[in-house]
């Protein structure tokens, strides 16, 4: 586990609202934090029963963004029911942040959330990965010179998109991914962030020998969603609408 500051501690602890959890996600769970990375908090807590039964219509995230002292900190939780509807709609993102290592904050309800979040991985998570991969590389491609970071993200996405349709597993960790692959390309990146700056800058000559790389990745992508044995849609949407009424209710 990482040494994380007190800033992100303390944000946890005065939440406005009960937490559910909340974890690690991005460059951290991602595993390629360098010494100047923000840290990026995610998780789900849960309204209070009068605020969600009435005839309002009550902010379902809460966002805090701020610097201190050096520390940039992005917090965003969703509350139960929005992410339960994620879970659903097939996000990868809050599946991720639900089955994250880096946990700041737990309880029983975390714990069978998590199982019950596993049990609705389908073959169409592939939309979610292969859109959130190319719109990476897009990003890539915008830019006037070319950055380390965001081409790992786009590895991140695709080899991640790839656990779940080869393996049915969520590792969000690209390191952990390539010790697997051991892609020695994508391992030089890994060094290069980790060892360099937020936007370490990444040679020409090299982004291009990395964009065929990715694409070999991309077809393999999407072969994997045509072979996959994966159900075609979740199937713990009642294991899930029961948790939810029971952490409403509770």
């Amino acid at each position: 586990m990482f040494d994380v500051p007190e800033q992100v501690l303390t944000t946890i602890e005065t939440h406005p609202f009960p937490l559910v959890f909340t974890a690690l996600s991005g460059a951290h769970l991602y595993g390629f934090a360098s010494k100047d990375s923000d840290w990026d908090v995610r998780g789900t807590h849960c309204l209070p029963l009068e605020a969600v039964i009435g005839l309002g219509s009550p902010e379902e995230t809460h966002e805090l963004m701020y610097e201190d002292d050096g520390v940039e900190l992005d917090v965003v939780t969703y509350d139960i029911r929005k992410f339960c509807k994620l879970i659903v709609k097939k996000n990868g993102n809050v599946l991720e942040q639900v089955t994250s290592p880096h946990v700041l904050s737990s309880s029983p309800a975390h714990e069978e959330l998590r199982d019950i979040a596993l049990g609705c991985l389908s073959r169409h998570h592939f939309h979610h990965y292969k859109g959130l991969a190319m719109n990476r590389w897009r990003f890539v491609d915008k830019r006037d010179h070319a950055e380390v970071k965001p081409v790992l993200y786009a590895y991140r996405a695709v080899l991640t998109g790839l656990g779940i349709l080869e393996q049915g597993i969520v590792n969000a960790n690209l390191a952990e991914m390539n010790a697997e692959v051991g892609d020695e390309a994508i391992a030089d990146l890994l060094v290069r962030k980790q060892e360099g700056e937020e936007h370490e800058r990444l040679p020409a000559a090299l982004l291009e020998e990395h964009r065929a790389n990715f694409q070999g990745y991309l077809e393999r992508l999407e072969s994997a969603f045509e072979a996959s044995s994966l159900p075609e849609n979740c199937e713990g949407g009642d294991r899930l609408n029961d948790w939810l009424i029971r952490q409403r209710t509770s």
